[in-house]
């Protein structure tokens, strides 16, 4: 993309069936979606690249492979994993607006950037922040029923976030004031001086066993 703008309109059903990507040379790109835009039949990853912002009003689903959003963008529309592979990374500046939602059993990975959730997210995934920033903030509601991993990076904002599935924290940052509530099997396990820093406030309502070594949480 050179600068240009790829809309699939309301109505439109966008599908991709290979491991193809979107790849910045001018600036300025845009893809927006106000349809269906889904990815299937191949288990790759298809990158929408750095400077191309993905504007989403209407569905994705990632039914199979991995969708990297690298260049960050905005949402108010849905987001659903159907899929048991990685259904999105995103990265950059991410906003998933109050209407947005993110629903599904795919892997959901924050690997760098920030991402700000005001919208309802449910998963039954496996979920991993490694090196991005996930900000929680009302009026959203964040459930994982699965596996939700912070092997770096930072958990933050205003709203509650529940994990009634396991939870294991290797490193990063816990900042978020709304509460996050371990109703399953957690474990922290950080391994050196201050490898988890805790600024907001973590509820245990489960079984939770803190390892590791050092002064390893602040």
């Amino acid at each position: 993309m050179a600068g240009g703008t790829l809309t699939n309109l309301a109505g439109g059903t966008l599908t991709i069936t290979a491991d193809v990507s979107a790849l910045n040379v001018g600036g300025g790109d845009t893809i927006g979606n106000a349809g269906l835009l889904r990815k299937t039949t191949t288990t790759g990853t298809t990158t929408i690249g750095s400077s191309i912002a993905f504007i989403n009003t209407g569905d994705v689903q990632v039914q199979s492979g991995t969708l990297d959003l690298a260049g960050g963008g905005s949402a108010s529309g849905t987001f659903g994993s159907v899929g048991q592979r990685d259904a999105a990374i995103w990265g950059n500046t991410y906003t998933l607006g109050s209407a947005s939602s993110v629903t599904g059993a795919g892997t959901v990975l924050m690997s760098s950037g920030t991402v700000t959730l005001t919208g309802n997210v449910s998963l039954s995934g496996t979920n991993i922040i490694s090196g991005g920033t996930l900000t929680v903030n009302t009026p959203a509601t964040m459930a994982v029923t699965n596996l939700m991993i912070l092997s770096n990076g930072t958990l933050g904002g205003n709203a509650p976030v529940v994990v009634n599935g396991p939870f294991n924290w290797v490193n990063g940052t816990i900042n978020n004031t709304g509460g996050v509530t371990l109703n399953g099997t957690g474990s922290l396990s950080g391994v050196g001086s201050g490898s988890m820093s805790l600024y907001g406030l973590l509820m245990n309502a489960g079984q939770l066993t803190w390892s590791g070594s050092g002064p390893n949480n602040l």
